[in-house]
């Protein structure tokens, strides 16, 4: 079996629930897991998504393009 590198979060917040920062939040903590365990952290995201990649650019990942029409963002000073 291949060790696992990466961590997958998926988010399906409510509408009642936005702008109360949860998203930000949650991704905070898997980054935070992340690094506890030494695999590297790497947002897709449907290209009409604004706010996840807000969320992206603000924590510090940096836009990679995009892969099988998924916006792409890594982490800082992770490899590609």
């Amino acid at each position: 079996m291949l060790p696992i590198v990466m961590l997958h979060l998926t988010l399906k917040i409510k509408r009642a629930e936005w702008d109360k920062g949860y998203a930000k939040a949650l991704t905070r903590l898997l980054i935070e897991k992340a690094g506890h365990e030494g695999k590297g952290v790497v947002i897709e995201c449907a290209p009409e998504q604004d706010i996840t990649k807000h969320i992206s650019t603000s924590l510090g990942f940096t836009y990679q393009g995009i892969t099988d029409g998924c916006c792409v963002y890594m982490l800082n000073g992770e490899d590609e």
